[in-house]
């Protein structure tokens, strides 16, 4: 089913939508019973009503996700490389075997080296919600904090 965030929260409004997958109309309420017994799984669209956020409902990043990376990441996240973001994966900060989330809040794109790194190599990262990211190296020292978006910023930690 699906319904707009306002109209789940608060009442019907001019842009209401409330159905099923199918288009089959339902009223709020309906919704909101149906929403008690449910595992709900909240997206968040963009301005063109791409997906950006949704949870655990996938596990690869979509087109979407990772246009709005590149208009945020010019390279991999890590500092010093150089690998340009579309020769990047997408790596998810909280790691989707522990329950991480494929939302844009908690993505990030490194290069191949640097996704071994983090995942065979035991480092980690931490990204705060104003995208500043801490690298930490496997013996839990700090490698680097700091801006993730602006490489130009870019100080070693330490």
């Amino acid at each position: 089913m699906l319904i707009d965030w306002r109209t789940l929260v608060d009442d019907v409004h001019d842009t209401t939508l409330a159905e099923t997958s199918d288009g089959t109309p339902l009223s709020p309420e309906t919704v909101r019973r149906m929403a008690c017994d449910a595992d709900i799984i909240p997206i968040v669209l963009g301005g063109a009503g791409e997906v950006l956020d949704e949870g655990r409902a996938r596990r690869l990043a979509t087109p979407a996700q990772r246009r709005a990376l590149k208009a945020m990441h010019r390279t991999c996240i890590m500092p010093g490389c150089t690998v340009p973001v579309d020769d990047c994966r997408i790596h998810h900060v909280d790691p989707w075997h522990s329950q991480g989330r494929t939302d844009l809040d908690v993505l990030v794109p490194v290069c191949e080296a640097d996704h071994h790194r983090l995942h065979e190599g035991c480092w980690s990262l931490k990204l705060t919600p104003d995208r500043t990211l801490t690298v930490t190296r496997p013996d839990g020292t700090t490698a680097w904090e700091g801006a993730s978006i602006d490489r130009t910023h870019r100080r070693p930690a330490g």
